[in-house]
């Protein structure tokens, strides 16, 4: 699964979000010869990016065997069949967002039952192995992209079929105007992932690391609660005002106090919850509480990324990220003799 993770590097995923707001913005423009182009030309790539990566993979299994072993050189040859999927998966969802389909969002839960049955299932039989557990992920996996790809193609013919493609190369002009942008801030965001745990080690020590990552990835898992639809309909209503207005109004309000809710029973339950199971890292709750108080705020931040990727305002999210980067590491280094681990608040 680490090969598969270290592949996606090639599956320019990266893009995925700009090209499915553009698909939409095309699509609620009546340029679908514009979308179907758009489509086509991130299909091509995507796909045939994951195949050249499968082929290598499958061909590098036989070198891996001589080193490590049959075994791992089997479970690279699943690897790379899950690497092939993946990319026909990403591809379908790209044009599903788009249209905004529900199948985008319940693919992963799909997914993740027919993991869950498997694994459990061979549990319970008493035959859990690395294999097995490979296996699992790749029917899981295959039983997504069917369920997606079902959506797929009854989405395409409804908004696609017939439609003359342009003769233009779209996603080349993509690149040259706002998508060197989010090129950027990917190579931003992954550079810039390991510097807080590295700096804390530097004025703290590695205990500190532990409570930062424990803190913040409980918060993070209450962000992954907030419902959201992506950029899409509201790319839809890029030349509607006043149905913008009314969407993006109404999604501040409800994302606000939504949050604000979320935030009181995770308060309450989730030192609770540590306190139960994981009782050593209770020092790791004053860090969190501080991480909370972003949680209300983060369904308006995360309205506010979609409303800019629809008017693809690429350079200001960039611009945006840079500063939040710069101003987390400055306050932590500022703060962090005073008030030690909570300065990585």
């Amino acid at each position: 699964l680490t090969v598969v993770a270290l592949t996606s590097v090639f599956s320019v995923d990266f893009f995925d979000g700009v090209i499915s707001n553009d698909i939409s913005r095309a699509i609620g423009d009546n340029q679908k010869g514009v979308a179907k182009r758009l489509f086509h030309e991130v299909a091509f790539l995507k796909v045939g990016l994951g195949i050249l990566s499968a082929l290598a993979l499958f061909l590098a299994a036989n070198l891996v065997s001589g080193m490590y072993g049959k075994d791992i050189g089997s479970y690279v040859r699943i690897a790379s069949l899950l690497v092939v999927i993946g990319a026909l998966r990403s591809t379908a969802d790209i044009f599903l967002r788009s249209v905004v389909s529900l199948r985008a969002m319940g693919a992963s839960v799909i997914e993740d039952i027919v993991k869950l049955a498997l694994v459990s299932g061979f549990f319970l039989v008493g035959e859990l192995s690395i294999s097995r557990v490979l296996v699992a992920t790749l029917i899981g996996a295959s039983a997504a992209f069917f369920y997606a790809g079902i959506g797929f193609f009854r989405e395409y013919f409804v908004f696609l079929r017939g439609i003359d493609s342009t003769k233009e190369f779209l996603f080349k002009k993509v690149i040259r105007t706002y998508g060197k942008w989010v090129l950027f801030r990917a190579v931003i965001k992954r550079a810039a992932k390991p510097v807080k745990p590295w700096l804390i080690v530097a004025f703290l020590n590695v205990e500190a690391v532990a409570i930062y990552t424990l803190a913040a990835s409980l918060v993070t898992m209450l962000k992954e609660f907030f419902p959201t639809t992506g950029s899409a309909l509201l790319a839809f209503e890029a030349n509607n005002s006043g149905r913008l207005k009314y969407i993006f109004s109404r999604g501040i309000k409800y994302s606000f106090f939504y949050g604000l809710a979320l935030t009181a029973l995770a308060f309450f339950f989730v030192p609770q919850f540590v306190g139960l199971f994981f009782t050593k890292y209770l020092p790791a709750m004053p860090l969190f509480f501080i991480f909370l108080i972003s949680v209300p705020l983060h369904g308006i931040q995360t309205l506010e990324t979609e409303i800019l990727t629809a008017f693809r305002e690429q350079k200001i999210l960039t611009t945006r990220l840079m500063v939040e980067i710069g101003m987390d590491f400055g306050l932590f280094i500022l703060l962090v003799p005073f008030i030690g681990v909570l300065a990585a608040g």
